[in-house]
């Protein structure tokens, strides 16, 4: 059996991935914060997996009690700083706990490390986000994201670990945080209430977490380390279009009426859109939730649990 490593595991992607390598028959081990508040979710939902205590700044220190693993996936990231996505030298710590990532798995022996990068490395542009999209970060979130990527395959060649970096666009999905838009709008819903919106006319791409999930362990397993795949559904349109999809799920067309009363932000990304035919080319992957079902399940789950 393979034995798989996962940092973050209580966020909402750490969770889907972590449901994808049971079910590809490896054995997990699932590294959170000593004061999580997930962790009871996190054995509920995962019974199965050896879970370890431990802070980002304490990972290359870290004793997963098992003589050696196969891969580590790095999604733990740091934001308990202020204004986080404008700090750099908040971020900038973020850099270092990759490099302890990066010594954690070479000291079990792993042969291949993934880290998740961000589509905020590529900063504004106007067509689809490829593996070969250039760098150019706008916020020190993506500054510290492109170093560390550039730090942890310098490191990874050093230890004779194949290197992955894909970039996340827009992920959602359940246990996502409720600050996200489309959390917020299905609260929204819930409560009858209308947030305040802006215009929504941008084009964006949402990719469900289990296809996210799916899409990590299929990289590990089949991808070329080369390549940094956008992972994404492919597809993209207005704002405006998930947020009709959301109430007409949840029967309050009202929220509608919020679409305009705030203005975009300085900066403001108007097209977010993923080009995945290499990761599917690549590995086979197929992202086949489309955004309805996936807004269906988040409902049924919290709003509508049976």
């Amino acid at each position: 059996m393979k034995r798989a490593v996962v940092t973050g595991a209580t966020s909402f992607i750490g969770i889907a991935l972590i449901k994808e390598l049971i079910k590809a028959n490896y054995e997990v081990i699932a590294i959170i914060r000593p004061s999580s508040l997930r962790k009871t979710l996190l054995w509920t939902l995962c019974p199965k997996i050896k879970l370890i205590e431990c802070e980002l700044n304490q990972l290359n220190r870290a004793e997963l009690n098992v003589e050696q693993c196969n891969v580590l996936f790095h999604i733990g990231w740091a934001s308990d700083f202020s204004n986080s996505r404008y700090n750099l030298e908040g971020q900038m710590r973020n850099v270092k706990y990759c490099e302890y990532s990066v010594e954690l798995a070479a000291r079990y022996g792993c042969e291949a490390y993934l880290c998740v990068g961000s589509q905020a490395e590529c900063g504004v542009i106007n067509e689809p986000i490829t593996s070969y999209t250039k760098e150019n970060p706008m916020t020190a979130y993506a500054e510290a994201k492109c170093i560390a990527n550039t730090k942890t395959k310098d490191f990874c060649k050093i230890y004779g670990i194949k290197h992955y970096w894909p970039r996340l666009l827009s992920a959602y999905g359940p246990y996502d945080r409720n600050t996200t838009m489309i959390m917020s709008c299905i609260q929204a819903c819930r409560d009858r209430k209308i947030l305040k919106l802006t215009p929504a006319e941008q084009i964006w791409d949402f990719v469900y977490v289990e296809n996210v999930a799916k899409a990590l362990l299929a990289i590990v397993e089949k991808g070329n380390p080369i390549k940094r795949y956008p992972i994404a559904s492919g597809t993209g349109k207005e704002l405006k279009e998930y947020i009709a999809d959301i109430a007409k799920i949840m029967d309050f067309p009202e929220i509608l009426k919020g679409i305009g009363q705030k203005n975009y932000t300085e900066n403001q990304v108007m097209y977010l859109v993923g080009d995945i035919k290499e990761l599917q080319n690549d590995t086979g992957v197929c992202m086949d939730y489309d955004f309805e079902q996936g807004i269906r399940d988040i409902v049924k789950l919290f709003i509508n649990p049976s």
